[in-house]
């Protein structure tokens, strides 16, 4: 069963986004659609890099998560087996963070401003789709090990 959270537009809700307005409204000449796409994407990577709306974002997510966790043990109480959670572009990011953002070997990767709120349950897989992960970790100035031949 698939039980999905969606943080972005609670981000939007919250009033947080007060420069995402003013830069769908300015005039600029015809690049709306520009204009459109940071407010949608870019804005949201620039909230996740700032300690204060990261943690907000980790917060939001986490609470999501156990929620709907908690929602799917009260429909489903016999249920013994593990739970997978997908993540998709920032949101592959945000789950990594959420899940420790290590190595195995005791390196955290997790940025290290952020608090790490506590999930109610287990993860036994996590697939990231599309993601940056890599990205951000260089750009928290994190070398990949280097791979196995």
């Amino acid at each position: 069963e698939v039980r999905a959270i969606e943080w972005h537009s609670r981000l939007r809700a919250r009033g947080l986004d007060s420069l995402f307005s003013s830069l769908t409204t300015m005039p600029a000449g015809g690049a709306s659609d520009m204009r459109h796409f940071a407010g949608e994407y870019l804005m949201d990577v620039l909230y996740y890099v700032q300690p204060h709306y990261g943690q907000l974002i980790l917060d939001d997510v986490a609470a999501q998560l156990n929620g709907r966790y908690r929602a799917f043990m009260r429909d489903h109480p016999d249920f013994s087996g593990g739970v997978s959670v997908v993540g998709h572009s920032l949101g592959s990011m945000i789950v990594y963070d959420l899940l420790g953002g290590g190595d195995g070997a005791g390196r955290g990767y997790r940025a290290p401003t952020l608090r790490r709120p506590t999930l109610d349950f287990e993860v036994d897989s996590f697939f990231a789709i599309g993601s940056p992960i890599a990205a951000f970790l260089i750009s928290r100035g994190i070398q990949p090990p280097p791979r196995a031949p």
